[in-house]
């Protein structure tokens, strides 16, 4: 049952970065501001659902520099925390922990790009710190680690500006490319071929 799991959020996490490109936002989640009855496919915890909105306030603020104790609090969850509940109809529990913040920097993320201007783009370094600390541990070469790893890699890719976005890609090649992970299934799909 976990790996049907992990393939089906594997694959939401896929689309969602597809949404993103396309800036289909309201695929990710719906303010209900616009449509009452419509619901994303990322829900949030009710605490954290309140904290993400006072980080995006719907009076088309331009700046973040004033919501600098909002942001702080938005992103202060420890690893055992879940801020995504429920990703695609799927229930996120303790033990899905690190999709459940993989799923919430890409919700951040979303609306980040959605806002559109500097001010609010500065604020994917603070995504990306999110992300670095809760980077899951390789223990060993299980072949969900790696990919949970490749996965978080790719975001801080995404999130990332400049020179940073390169190397995080670079790691995230190393990750698939290392000899240990010709002994996985999923090492043997890569380099196959």
């Amino acid at each position: 049952m976990a790996n049907n799991l992990n393939k089906k959020l594997e694959r939401l996490n896929a689309q969602i970065d597809v949404w993103i490109d396309d800036e289909d936002y309201n695929k990710i989640w719906f303010d209900t501001k616009e449509n009452h009855n419509a619901k994303g496919i990322i829900t949030l915890d009710g605490n954290v659902k309140s904290e993400v909105k006072q980080c995006f306030p719907d009076d088309n603020s331009y700046c973040t520099r004033n919501k600098y104790t909002e942001w702080q609090r938005a992103l202060s969850y420890g690893i055992d925390s879940l801020p995504v509940v429920k990703v695609g109809g799927e229930d996120l529990k303790p033990p899905d922990k690190y999709w459940s913040h993989l799923f919430y920097a890409k919700l951040l993320r979303a609306k980040i790009k959605q806002k559109g201007n500097d001010c609010y783009t500065r604020r994917l370094d603070d995504v990306a710190a999110y992300l670095e600390r809760h980077l899951p541990q390789q223990n060993g070469d299980g072949e969900w680690e790696t990919r949970l790893t490749l996965m978080y890699l790719l975001e801080l890719s995404a999130v990332s500006q400049d020179w940073e976005s390169l190397g995080f890609a670079e790691r995230a090649w190393r990750v698939i490319t290392k000899p240990l992970t010709s002994s996985t299934n999923f090492g043997r799909a890569l380099t196959s071929g």
